[in-house]
């Protein structure tokens, strides 16, 4: 290039923006010229020999560290520093000018030289047509960053990445003390290296969930929150060692100075089956192409899926745990001759040994499964049952105007527990309120020799005491003339002795009650179950 054109083209630039031209380059090799401007912050120029394609950008210089160099203290602690914070402005400023209104796409690339040592980072207008006004553009978003953000903090910094990581997910932030990401998790930075037991050993991260494995249980969480968390590591750490520490209700991911918590869900296969059809309907795009082998391999596994009669049957039974099924499952004996073509199944929850007798799933769980499910074809009927004592659960599981269940499209369906006629006045119902309040009060003898019962909310005064009987309930929110609540043995509503110092509980569990309970086909529970198979059976043969 001319030298006179040249120099006019960077009077041009420097008369527009306000820039002064510290610095020109040649590169022979591409053809064309590096000008390095500097104003409020730097901004480098490279434009083609015939002046008609640029690029614009900021420059981030990196020394590029290796994770060896750092953990053996080869390095001055100041430069190591100016990194972090080199990063930490490149990733904001990319993701900052991504949610502006640009004339063009924002772009990040390099000079590709590598610890050689170390390597420039470039964020701005690749290769586009030259015009001023995307000079002029460019510079003033520059101005803009660097006026808001060029004296912020780095945990300011990160805070903004994980804010604008968050708003391009469409995940509602609130910074204070930590980052709390809708009603679910929170992030938590520290200047010191954390330290956290990993007790995670197996990890899946799929398409709807991740699935954790521990030595003693199976997890689920939302995959859109882990790929946050890798997306917020890939940003704000300088390398991506991460860890995972679960403890029944929350799972900690961290790394080395970023902890991410959220609660985890107990999978009892539901999620993993989840995730296995996914996979199932990936692999089977194949099978018109595939050998003779992979059909086979395929078709084979799709039968070792189909467990415990599920083949066979026209409709799966969903639940909001083990204790509803039991119910369900104990009365369908008596009723299923009435509905010959309902050869339904039950979903199983575990039904052998009593550790698996706590993974009751909840109706957010079930309502969550029933929204998956209905992302994929079925080749059956699923159906979804809840209680009706979650207000929210019940209104988008219930039924529908014209129908007394809801069709989710792709042979998914739901309906909340019809209220029997015993309840009526009173419909926020779970199972147990099917039976009536004599079957629920019947006492049973317990392994420990002692006599529970299950026991209803209105059998206490508003501060928990029974004076008749002189017991108290540890849960007087659960009591009082008008609650229909049921108290039982595993939650947190203890039933114990008034007048002594005796702490035995004397509510009976749910599992206990439906597996000691029996079917009395002349009580109203028996109707009142039935009407539940009348639903099924209209699902089944629902066209």
């Amino acid at each position: 290039m001319d030298k006179k054109i040249l120099n006019e083209f960077i009077d041009k630039i420097c008369d527009m923006t306000g820039m002064e031209c510290y610095e020109e380059e040649l590169d022979n090799h591409v053809g064309k010229i590096e000008l390095r401007f500097w104003g409020s912050s730097e901004v480098g120029v490279q434009v083609s020999s015939h002046l008609d394609k640029f690029s614009i950008y900021v420059p981030f210089s990196f020394e590029d560290y290796g994770k060896d160099e750092i953990e053996s203290d080869n390095f001055y602690v100041e430069d190591l520093e100016i990194e972090k914070r080199t990063a930490l402005h490149k990733n904001l400023f990319y993701l900052w000018c991504q949610n502006r209104e640009l004339i063009y796409p924002i772009t990040e690339w390099d000079d590709g030289a590598y610890m050689c040592p170390g390597y420039v980072a470039w964020v701005g207008y690749c290769n586009i047509p030259y015009c001023d006004d995307a000079v002029l553009n460019f510079v003033k978003l520059v101005n803009e960053y660097e006026e808001v953000y060029g004296q912020y903090a780095n945990q300011k910094l990160r805070e903004e990445i994980v804010s604008l990581l968050c708003k391009n997910k469409g995940i509602y932030v609130t910074i204070g003390r930590n980052i709390i990401l809708g009603k679910e998790a929170k992030i938590s930075f520290s200047e010191k290296r954390i330290n956290c037991k990993n007790n995670v050993i197996d990890i899946y991260r799929g398409k709807e969930y991740v699935i954790l494995k521990t030595e003693d249980e199976k997890y689920a969480l939302r995959s859109c929150l882990v790929d946050l968390f890798y997306e917020t590591i890939e940003m704000c750490e300088m390398y991506n060692d991460v860890g995972m520490c679960c403890d029944g209700s929350i799972v900690t991911m961290f790394s080395d100075h970023i902890a991410f918590s959220m609660p985890v869900m107990k999978d009892v296969g539901v999620f993993a089956k989840q995730e296995e059809a996914y996979l199932l309907m990936n692999l089977k795009r194949i099978l018109p192409f595939s050998t003779l082998d992979y059909q086979e391999g395929f078709y084979k596994y799709w039968l070792s899926l189909a467990k415990d009669g599920y083949t066979e049957s026209n409709g799966i039974i969903f639940t909001e745990g083990l204790t509803d099924s039991i119910h369900l499952q104990k009365h369908w004996e008596y009723i299923k001759s009435d509905y010959p073509k309902s050869n339904i199944s039950f979903w199983d929850y575990g039904m052998n040994g009593e550790k698996n007798y706590k993974q009751e799933m909840g109706g957010s769980e079930l309502l969550k499964m029933c929204r998956e499910y209905a992302k994929i074809k079925q080749d059956k009927k699923m159906i979804f049952i809840a209680d009706c004592d979650d207000y929210r659960v019940a209104k988008e599981m219930g039924n529908n105007r014209d129908k007394k269940y809801k069709s989710w499209g792709n042979n998914v369906y739901s309906f909340t527990l019809p209220v029997p006629l015993h309840r009526k006045g009173n419909d926020n119902i779970c199972i147990e309120h099917l039976y009536t309040d004599e079957e629920i009060k019947q006492e049973y003898i317990c392994k420990d020799g002692i006599r529970r019962r299950l026991y209803i909310g209105k059998e206490f005064d508003d501060y928990g005491r029974s004076i008749e009987n002189r017991l108290l309930c540890t849960k007087a929110s659960f009591c009082g003339e008008n609650s229909n609540k049921i108290i039982d043995g595993t939650s947190d509503a203890r039933v114990i002795c008034s007048d002594n110092l005796d702490a035995t509980n004397y509510a009976l569990s749910k599992i206990e009650f439906a597996k000691k309970t029996i079917v009395n086909t002349s009580k109203e529970s028996f109707a009142a179950f039935k009407a539940v198979f009348c639903i099924i059976n209209e699902i089944i043969n629902d066209k």
